[in-house]
Protein backbone atom coordinates (compact mmCIF):
# COMPACT_ATOMS: atom_id res chain seq x y z
CA UNK A 1 0.00 0.00 0.00
CA UNK A 2 1.34 3.22 -1.02
CA UNK A 3 1.18 6.50 1.67
CA UNK A 4 1.27 9.80 -0.14
CA UNK A 5 4.43 10.54 1.56
CA UNK A 6 6.89 8.31 0.06
CA UNK A 7 8.09 7.72 -3.48
CA UNK A 8 5.79 4.96 -4.51
CA UNK A 9 3.20 7.31 -3.66
CA UNK A 10 4.46 10.22 -6.04
CA UNK A 11 5.23 8.14 -8.91
CA UNK A 12 1.58 6.46 -8.88
CA UNK A 13 0.30 10.33 -8.69
CA UNK A 14 2.80 11.23 -11.96
CA UNK A 15 1.38 7.74 -13.69
CA UNK A 16 -1.90 8.81 -13.28
CA UNK A 17 -1.74 12.18 -14.40
CA UNK A 18 0.53 11.41 -17.56
CA UNK A 19 -2.36 8.71 -18.15
CA UNK A 20 -5.08 11.20 -17.87
CA UNK A 21 -3.28 14.12 -20.16
CA UNK A 22 -2.26 11.09 -22.84
CA UNK A 23 -5.62 10.26 -23.44
CA UNK A 24 -6.59 13.28 -24.02
CA UNK A 25 -4.40 13.74 -26.84
CA UNK A 26 -3.88 17.88 -27.07
CA UNK A 27 -6.65 18.69 -25.94
CA UNK A 28 -6.34 20.88 -23.15
CA UNK A 29 -8.68 20.70 -20.16
CA UNK A 30 -8.99 21.15 -16.35
CA UNK A 31 -7.64 17.75 -14.77
CA UNK A 32 -8.84 17.38 -11.14
CA UNK A 33 -6.86 15.29 -8.36
CA UNK A 34 -10.20 13.50 -7.64
CA UNK A 35 -10.83 12.51 -11.15
CA UNK A 36 -7.59 10.81 -11.29
CA UNK A 37 -7.69 6.73 -10.58
CA UNK A 38 -5.65 6.47 -7.48
CA UNK A 39 -6.13 4.79 -3.83
CA UNK A 40 -7.89 7.14 -1.98
CA UNK A 41 -5.13 7.52 0.07
CA UNK A 42 -3.71 8.99 -2.88
CA UNK A 43 -6.15 11.38 -3.56
CA UNK A 44 -4.07 14.51 -1.99
CA UNK A 45 -4.07 18.09 -3.38
CA UNK A 46 -0.50 18.59 -2.45
CA UNK A 47 1.20 15.31 -3.77
CA UNK A 48 -1.15 16.48 -7.14
CA UNK A 49 0.14 20.25 -7.32
CA UNK A 50 3.96 18.72 -6.21
CA UNK A 51 3.37 15.88 -9.34
CA UNK A 52 2.47 18.75 -11.63
CA UNK A 53 4.73 21.04 -10.86
CA UNK A 54 7.21 18.50 -11.20
CA UNK A 55 6.27 16.89 -14.99
CA UNK A 56 6.11 20.89 -15.82
CA UNK A 57 9.49 21.73 -14.68
CA UNK A 58 11.02 18.08 -16.65
CA UNK A 59 9.13 20.04 -19.84
CA UNK A 60 6.89 16.82 -19.96
CA UNK A 61 3.56 18.72 -19.70
CA UNK A 62 2.44 22.34 -20.18
CA UNK A 63 -0.23 24.47 -19.61
CA UNK A 64 -1.52 27.72 -21.82
CA UNK A 65 -2.52 29.72 -18.53
CA UNK A 66 -0.18 31.86 -16.23
CA UNK A 67 -1.77 30.66 -13.48
CA UNK A 68 -2.54 27.30 -13.92
CA UNK A 69 -3.74 25.17 -10.78
CA UNK A 70 -5.69 26.17 -7.57
CA UNK A 71 -4.54 25.03 -4.07
CA UNK A 72 -7.31 22.80 -3.89
CA UNK A 73 -5.94 20.42 -6.64
CA UNK A 74 -7.23 21.53 -9.59
CA UNK A 75 -4.95 22.09 -12.40
CA UNK A 76 -6.09 24.07 -15.70
CA UNK A 77 -5.19 24.32 -19.41
CA UNK A 78 -2.65 21.16 -19.12
CA UNK A 79 -1.82 18.84 -22.62
CA UNK A 80 1.36 16.69 -22.74
CA UNK A 81 3.95 18.61 -24.58
CA UNK A 82 5.70 16.93 -27.67
CA UNK A 83 8.44 15.77 -25.69
CA UNK A 84 6.32 14.02 -22.95
CA UNK A 85 4.65 12.05 -26.53
CA UNK A 86 7.97 11.22 -27.38
CA UNK A 87 8.89 9.64 -24.00
CA UNK A 88 5.76 7.54 -24.03
CA UNK A 89 7.04 6.28 -27.38
CA UNK A 90 10.18 4.78 -26.18
CA UNK A 91 10.66 1.20 -24.91
CA UNK A 92 10.32 0.13 -21.64
CA UNK A 93 10.34 -3.54 -21.35
CA UNK A 94 11.06 -5.49 -24.68
CA UNK A 95 8.64 -4.61 -26.92
CA UNK A 96 6.39 -2.96 -24.41
CA UNK A 97 6.11 1.20 -24.90
CA UNK A 98 6.50 3.40 -21.68
CA UNK A 99 3.46 4.88 -22.68
CA UNK A 100 1.68 1.01 -21.83
CA UNK A 101 3.27 0.86 -18.86
CA UNK A 102 2.14 4.34 -17.68
CA UNK A 103 -1.62 3.10 -18.44
CA UNK A 104 -1.27 -0.18 -17.25
CA UNK A 105 0.08 1.15 -14.07
CA UNK A 106 -2.38 4.06 -13.56
CA UNK A 107 -5.01 1.89 -13.79
CA UNK A 108 -3.47 -0.63 -11.37
CA UNK A 109 -4.28 -3.45 -14.30
CA UNK A 110 -0.73 -4.68 -13.96
CA UNK A 111 2.03 -3.90 -11.12
CA UNK A 112 5.53 -3.22 -12.67
CA UNK A 113 8.69 -3.53 -9.65
CA UNK A 114 9.49 -0.47 -10.91
CA UNK A 115 6.36 1.72 -11.80
CA UNK A 116 8.56 4.11 -10.27
CA UNK A 117 11.87 3.30 -12.12
CA UNK A 118 10.13 4.36 -14.85
CA UNK A 119 9.35 8.15 -13.41
CA UNK A 120 13.03 7.86 -11.66
CA UNK A 121 16.08 6.17 -13.06
CA UNK A 122 14.13 5.61 -16.40
CA UNK A 123 12.82 8.95 -17.52
CA UNK A 124 16.05 10.40 -15.71
CA UNK A 125 17.66 8.62 -18.42
CA UNK A 126 15.53 9.16 -21.38
CA UNK A 127 15.63 12.98 -20.46
CA UNK A 128 19.04 12.24 -20.78
CA UNK A 129 19.02 10.64 -23.77
CA UNK A 130 16.76 12.84 -25.51
CA UNK A 131 18.50 15.66 -24.87
CA UNK A 132 22.56 14.31 -26.43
Amino acid sequence: MSDLYDLEGSQKMIAAIVNDLSRRGVRRGSLDVSDLSLDEDLLDPALFLDSILWLEGEGIIRSSSEHSFTMDGTAHNYTLSAYGYRLLEQNFQGEMKLGQAVKEAAEGSRSFTGVGDFFGGLLGGFTKSMSS
